[in-house]
């Protein structure tokens, strides 16, 4: 979803945009914090 969010950005509304970075954000945060544990349990 998140290559389709970007394609469609610069047709979005604010709100949009606003909760398309949101998503991508916690996609990025999640995938960091899945990368620590599963290193800090092996």
């Amino acid at each position: 979803s998140v290559p389709n969010c970007i394609t469609l950005f610069q047709y979005a509304t604010a709100n949009a945009r606003f909760q398309c970075i949101v998503q991508v954000l916690i996609q990025m945060v999640t995938a960091k914090y899945k990368m620590v544990v599963s290193t800090r349990v092996g």
